[in-house]
């Protein structure tokens, strides 16, 4: 903690250094609440329970604030973020707090601190390669339009993870695709490397598409869950007020090579009018160890009864359910109810759920 509160002291000295050659530093907050409660009934357990989640119900609850203060010509600034991020935690915590400074017209960036980095991430659902809360520096070099190279240095402490050093890279064809990789340098744990790629594309109008993957502890096959490859895919169109789109994943343990695991996800939405979209969502995935292997967008994910099973081969599960999403400025309510069975398998019966889903979320 002591290592923590120097560097953050350092970090607001180099900001108050920087800005003194700035006549006009600006200060920006924002902020978001995100929240949600659902009825839920389980058959296999003949419980009907009221739970408590955040606005996607993943986990519980998200309060947080944010400031920035920039210089006037956007080449100094510092930024911080404080966050209660979940239903048990006893007080909003700083997850972030770094400074950052810009050199050479902007050709060498430097970050440190707590940071909150995406530039070099895959940046969709998985986000593989971000820098969000781990303590460290960030340098970033951008050598010509479109090129960029960074190198991330964690602190000794760790912060909240990334403890490990990471090359990375990342090249844009503006309007056409973006495509982003990295690779980490010998995690602590496993003493062997892991690599991240991914890609954006852009060419095709009213077409968003993206896909994310990661080969983890690349030499390291003992433990269950090393050696593992995971897939993202996400793949949207727009047609009018109507969009449909499909998130999906694979995953594959070097551990349990003969396994294949996935999740297949496709959602149509209807924008009835400016503020209301109504939506339809399915779910088909494979799920072990007690876990389901990737949680997606359908307002049941996180819940626990789902994925409460534990051994044995992957299990074939699915779900789905409509629900009806209200925005207006920064609110946005969704209501939706969602059925889901698990097939019965050795020692365990047929499981259905069945929930009823209200989250709300507020940003500005």
């Amino acid at each position: 903690m002591k290592k923590l509160l120097i560097v953050l002291l350092a970090l607001t000295v180099l900001g108050v250094f920087a800005f003194a050659q700035d006549a006009a530093p600006t200060l920006v907050w924002g902020g978001s609440v995100n929240s949600g409660f659902a009825e839920v009934s389980n058959s296999a357990a003949s419980t009907n329970v009221g739970q408590y989640y955040d606005y996607n119900s993943e986990s519980g609850g998200r309060i947080r604030l944010q400031g920035a203060i920039n210089a006037a010509d956007g080449n100094s600034g510092f930024q911080f973020r404080v966050e209660n991020d979940g239903l048990g935690a006893t007080a909003p915590v700083l997850n972030q707090a770094w400074a950052y400074g810009k050199f050479l017209d902007g050709m060498v960036k430097v970050e440190a601190g707590l940071l909150n980095n995406y530039a070099f991430s895959t940046g969709d659902w998985a986000c593989f390669g971000d820098h969000d809360g781990g303590l460290g520096a960030l340098l970033s070099v951008t050598p010509m339009e479109g090129v960029a190279i960074g190198a991330y240095l964690p602190m000794p402490t760790g912060g909240t993870g990334y403890t490990s050093g990471t090359l990375q890279f990342a090249y844009t064809m503006k309007d056409v695709f973006t495509l982003v990789g990295g690779y980490t340098l010998s995690p602590l744990t496993t003493n062997t490397g892991d690599i991240y790629a991914g890609v954006v594309l852009k060419a095709i109008p009213n077409l968003a598409f993206d896909a994310e993957l990661q080969l983890t502890k690349l030499a390291d096959s003992a433990p269950v869950l090393s050696g593992t490859t995971t897939i993202v895919e996400h793949a949207a169109y727009t047609m009018g007020a109507m969009t449909a789109s499909i998130y999906a994943a694979q995953w594959m343990y070097a551990a349990a090579s003969s396994n294949l695991y996935y999740n297949f996800e496709p959602q149509v939405a209807y924008k009835v009018a400016d503020p209301v979209t109504v939506a339809l969502i399915g779910n088909v995935y494979t799920y072990n160890q007690g876990a389901s292997g990737w949680n997606f967008l359908s307002p049941t994910d996180g819940i626990s009864a789902l994925t409460s099973i534990a051994g044995g081969s992957p299990v074939l599960a699915f779900g789905a359910g409509p629900n009806v999403q209200l925005s207006v400025g920064g609110f946005k309510v969704t209501i939706g109810d969602y059925y889901g069975i698990i097939p019965a398998f050795a020692g365990a019966a047929t499981t259905n759920i069945n929930v009823f889903y209200t989250g709300f979320a507020y940003s500005f």
